[in-house]
């Protein structure tokens, strides 16, 4: 997972680390120091890693294959360094997962019901309304998308894709490039693996997360951010959890997962089942329109409306192609991953689009948040754009272009995929859509076909 895209604030969550676990009373295995040629060390490493991919699959099968879990987590996060805040909280949450990515979710005042494909949520502030919606194939994603930021390691153990590589990218959407390194056990004095150390590691990144030997299940994690594009230099910023969880043979009851809504009314968005802030008043003792607190100041992004950011990127094909280069025509920018599920599922709906559109608008296909070297990108793009039947030649050819550093979808504020823009023949914003859906495909469609300029308005 991307972690230029997901520009979500982590000042209202910096907290105190917790103290430091003691490992006095474990004796660490580590290997000896014995000088070894470049051919054994890289076998060994890769032994390594082998062992710490099949640990994580262990853990994902864990966690989806039993009937009930009941799961307490508290992270904490925190940065320290010459940008740290003072200002910390920790954050809580309740997990009862089932099998088939199912389950009720408690965070933030929420409660979500995952069940056959579709969410359904309430708040704890509204009696009186429910939001309901397609999952689109991806729970995991459609929370994602939601929140912004899911900093439980367990959401993605139990609702995310099914590879290990995909899980890597969604544990924290601040380490997206971690890859299964190292497993350590830690023994006890009469000898026994008291707990196995599951290290997931890039540059700048590391995830430890301390697994039950037997059950499997995560008891607590740590993870650490030393750069990239929001932490500031001499920062480090950190995660630290622990878990409680608690495994029954007995599965959910069907009234949990999917409860009567009575005489709730369904609104769009979560937002919508929030409270809406009182109007201060002059008996508040504060001045008409003055804030009551202070507001962090909002990621700057272009909106509706305003000039699309200029940027030149590589092809997939060969070349590169300047996004003023395509002006003249509508243009559709896709901001994508490979690791991205409705990204994927998105695409054949999007290509049949543009062809009934027959040339009127030019897609641009921009493939960020990917992690390897360039050549490996341009594989797993080619893979992927070519099971979703994505046209690269002919008549209505789409382009395929690498963001190779997220500069491109840090210009866009892109801050989940698939982020989907339409532009005006002039080069201005006219719609932005985060997830790809029937009501953003007939918005396109009606502002294409009606020929839309800034001055006609936007949706």
């Amino acid at each position: 997972m991307p972690s230029a895209p997901f520009c979500v604030s982590l000042l209202s969550m910096l907290c105190a680390l917790s103290a430091e676990r003691s490992v006095s009373a474990f004796v660490i295995q580590t290997p000896p120091q014995v000088a070894e040629s470049k051919a054994d060390f890289d076998a060994r490493r890769s032994k390594e890693r082998a062992e710490a991919s099949t640990l994580l699959k262990s853990v994902m099968d864990a966690y989806r294959a039993a009937p009930s879990l009941d799961i307490s987590t508290t992270v904490k996060v925190g940065a320290q360094g010459s940008q740290a805040s003072a200002d910390a909280k920790s954050s809580k949450a309740e997990f009862q997962f089932a099998p088939n990515r199912e389950g009720v979710l408690s965070l933030n005042g929420y409660t979500l019901h995952l069940h056959e494909g579709n969410i359904r949520a309430f708040h704890v502030s509204n009696k009186d309304a429910f939001v309901e919606a397609s999952d689109d194939g991806s729970p995991f994603y459609a929370l994602f998308n939601a929140f912004g930021d899911l900093p439980f390691v367990e959401l993605a153990l139990a609702l995310g894709e099914d590879s290990v590589e995909d899980v890597c990218m969604q544990l924290l959407s601040h380490t997206p490039d971690v890859a299964p390194s190292l497993v350590e056990e830690h023994k006890s004095a009469d000898g026994s693996v008291e707990s196995l150390h599951l290290f997931l590691e890039a540059d700048g990144q590391r995830i430890i997360m301390v697994v039950d030997p037997s059950t499997k299940f995560v008891r607590s994690s740590t993870a650490t951010v030393t750069q990239g594009a929001e932490t500031e230099e001499g920062t480090t910023l950190s995660w630290s959890s622990t878990s409680i969880v608690v495994r029954s043979d007995d599965a959910m009851p069907a009234s949990e997962l999917w409860p009567d809504v009575g005489t709730r009314q369904k609104v769009d968005g979560l937002q919508s089942l929030l409270p809406q802030p009182r109007a201060p008043s002059e008996s508040d003792g504060a001045e008409i329109g003055a804030p009551t607190a202070p507001v962090p100041p909002p990621v700057k992004a272009p909106q509706v409306g305003e000039e699309a950011p200029l940027f030149e990127l590589p092809e997939l094909t060969s070349g590169s192609l300047a996004l003023k280069s395509v002006q003249g025509k509508f243009v559709l920018l896709d901001f994508w991953a490979t690791w991205c599920g409705p990204c994927r599922a998105a695409m054949p709906a999007m290509t049949k689009m543009l062809a009934e559109l027959d040339g009127r608008v030019v897609g641009l296909l921009i493939n960020s948040g990917e992690q390897g070297d360039i050549e490996e990108r341009k594989t797993r793009v080619r893979e992927v754009l070519k099971t979703a039947g994505v046209p690269l030649e002919g008549a209505h050819a789409e382009h395929a272009l690498l963001d190779l550093d997220g500069a491109a979808a840090r210009a866009y504020g892109v801050r989940a995929f698939p982020t989907i823009l339409l532009l005006s023949r002039e080069g201005v914003i006219l719609g932005q859509w985060e997830g790809w859906s029937k009501r953003a495909e007939e918005a396109i469609r009606a502002l294409v076909v009606e020929g839309a300029s800034p001055t006609k308005g936007t949706p």
